[in-house]
């Protein structure tokens, strides 16, 4: 349990091998939590390499998820913030690295792109680039009425986007998103082909994405000159063949040891 200087609380959960030459945290996805069946993969394929892994969940999600902090962009940066101090306060002489999946990626490109930071590798897994446009359509619109309705008179809403869970979602999260576009972020602090501020960046997503959809994330690959592996056939879980998960991690181990 790590305390935030604003008096929240970020759960965590990690898999630290012995003498482990290099930290990863990982970010969930929307609805998910640090229990989600990537970290867990993650968790099977990178401590026998050396590499430990420390996942934890974003505000508003977790079984803990009521007595802390809401779902707003700057908690949830402030909550990577706090798990970054807290692992370099306790391997401060180890390489750091970012895994984000979803709206995880988003959280960690966001972070990366308007926070100091000290990770030196992240990759992004099935990335929601355009978070904004998923929740609220491509002209940024939404939600529908029924749902304005709802989160004026309730301040929040608890819908089941068929993923991983429920999560509570405040009215000032989707004003949140209307003003954060991701590509404009990178754009202005972006200095070097296949970086954001200075960390090294790899994708991977599937082609069939149902979610996110894959012309977004494609073109924020070649915008900004990073490398993605495709998987033919896979939708937004990575998940249609039973051996994608582990294929997932391998890409990400290489990525992280080369």
């Amino acid at each position: 349990m790590i305390e935030k200087e604003n008096g929240g609380c970020v759960t965590c959960i990690a898999e630290i091998p012995e003498d482990p030459a290099a930290i990863v945290i990982v970010a969930h996805g929307f609805t998910s939590s640090k229990e989600s069946a990537t970290g867990q993969v993650l968790m099977q394929h990178l401590p026998p390499a050396g590499i430990g892994v420390v996942a934890y969940d974003q505000p508003g999600h977790g079984t803990d998820a009521a007595r802390f902090e809401d779902l707003r962009i700057e908690n949830c940066l402030d909550s990577l913030a706090a798990v970054e101090e807290t692992v370099l306060t306790r391997w401060p002489d180890l390489p750091l690295f970012y895994f984000g999946s979803s709206y995880g990626a988003y959280i960690t490109a966001l972070y990366l792109a308007t926070r100091p930071h000290k990770g030196v590798r992240a990759v992004f897994r099935s990335a929601a680039v355009n978070m904004p446009a998923v929740m609220l359509g491509d002209d940024l619109s939404g939600p529908e009425d029924a749902v304005k309705k709802e989160l004026e008179e309730n301040g929040f809403i608890e819908p089941d986007l068929n993923l991983s869970g429920i999560v509570r979602i405040p009215a000032g999260f989707f004003e949140d998103l209307r003003e954060t576009d991701l590509f404009e972020a990178v754009r202005k602090t972006n200095s070097a082909s296949g970086t954001i501020c200075g960390t090294k960046i790899a994708m991977v997503h599937g082609r069939d994405d149902e979610v996110v959809g894959f012309e977004k994330p494609e073109r924020f690959s070649k915008e900004f000159g990073i490398p993605m592996t495709v998987f033919d056939g896979e939708g937004h879980n990575l998940c249609t063949d039973p051996a994608t998960p582990d294929r997932m991690a391998e890409v990400a181990l290489r990525f992280f040891t080369e």
